[in-house]
């Protein structure tokens, strides 16, 4: 073989698997890892809890009550209806009757603003009486009574914000499964660059900062025009990463009502996709290189081999591949039994695949601005 090609494609499936290992080792491994929480005991501070919901009515009536009912000393619960046209009053209005420590808010009917989610959570922002903000939407509930306090755990002078994980809740379904991967892996990667000193997001569905920064800060005012943003584009602006906490842990997660449509998560992938040309060039170029080189890898790997079939450099390339995704396998699953996901283990091989292919077709066919101006 000309010595030259031997070179590139040994090069480049070498290159490869210098990325896996690094994305593996040095991202998904770490993710989840903190500095460890103080133990404040009794002395939790007090904690203001912000949902934002537009007809929302059945969710509410299902979950908000599991939120109301946390093993917390000192917290309230502070929910903003947005223009709802079911019946979202009626019920928040039959639950302040039983849980004093319930605020209800609303987005006004003849608002100037822009209707959406900014808006409505700047409301419950602004009628928090406490410093810390803790953060979920109306779909979610607490995966145990100790969420709150988990998260709080982290809530000391040393943090302005808490990164936490927010799953979706496990049902018997190929679509479920595939939706459930892919939440993991991007908790694995936010939670992974935050270690990194490279904090870039982190989700709506459980996130925690401090009143006076967003204040500080004039809100969401830089990108109030979005459609999406109010938790990732918040995160990327003003997180620091020595004053950010990562809290994985399956006592601090949310669950959430996942997509029941293909088309349904698609349009949420796309939604949430359109705001990654605002992070910085190098994490955009981070995040667009690694399921591009999950994909090309194998091509390389397995070209590689083929070609130097019976020479030492195939060995060493399937030895070293095995052992790289054997590990990658390890953590997936260290990772589903931190955080308590089942049923992902066995499918972790195929998801791989699915979701790196997923990921380019969406990002060249979806990541486009949207045009809407609805949150829901």
């Amino acid at each position: 073989m000309n010595s030259v090609l031997f070179l590139i494609l040994f090069g480049a499936a070498a290159l490869s698997l210098l990325l896996r290992i690094f994305f593996a080792f040095f991202v998904f491994l770490r993710s989840g890892k903190s500095r460890k929480a103080k133990q404040l005991n009794a002395n939790f501070p007090p904690v203001s809890v912000i949902i934002a919901g537009r007809n929302e009515a059945e969710n509410l009536s299902r979950f908000l009550p599991e939120i109301l009912s946390q093993d917390y000393p000192d917290f309230e619960v502070i929910v903003v209806d947005d223009c709802s046209l079911d019946n979202s009053r009626e019920v928040l209005s039959e639950m302040q009757k039983k849980y004093s420590n319930l605020t209800v808010s609303w987005v006004p009917d003849k608002a100037v603003q822009r209707r959406g989610k900014k808006l409505a959570l700047s409301i419950g922002i602004k009628a928090a009486s406490n410093e810390w903000l803790l953060f979920t939407d109306a779909d979610c509930y607490p995966a145990s009574k100790s969420w709150i306090k988990t998260m709080a755990a982290f809530m000391h002078d040393e943090h302005d914000f808490i990164l936490g994980y927010g799953a979706y809740r496990h049902e018997k379904s190929g679509l479920n499964n595939l939706i459930r991967f892919d939440t993991l892996k991007i908790a694995l990667r936010y939670g992974g660059y935050a270690r990194l000193g490279q904090v870039y997001m982190g989700v709506g569905r459980n996130l925690a900062y401090r009143k006076s920064l967003w204040v500080e800060n004039r809100g969401f005012a830089g990108f109030f025009h979005l459609a999406s943003g109010d938790d990732d584009l918040f995160v990327n602006a003003y997180a620091k990463s020595k004053r950010t906490a990562v809290c994985f842990s399956a006592e601090g997660k949310t669950e959430s009502v996942p997509a029941s449509r293909f088309t349904e998560w698609k349009d949420q992938k796309s939604r949430h996709m359109s705001t990654s040309r605002y992070y910085a060039a190098h994490l955009r170029f981070l995040l667009l290189l690694e399921p591009f080189n999950q994909v090309l890898s194998p091509i390389l790997i397995g070209l590689a081999a083929f070609l130097f079939w019976g020479s030492i450099y195939a060995y060493a390339l399937l030895g070293v591949w095995l052992l790289v995704k054997l590990s990658e396998i390890l953590i997936v699953r260290h990772k589903t039994l931190m955080i308590s996901e089942v049923g992902l283990i066995g499918k972790s091989g195929i998801f791989d695949v699915i979701l790196p292919l997923i990921y380019i077709i969406f990002a060249l066919s979806g990541n486009k601005k949207s045009k809407t101006k609805a949150w829901k």
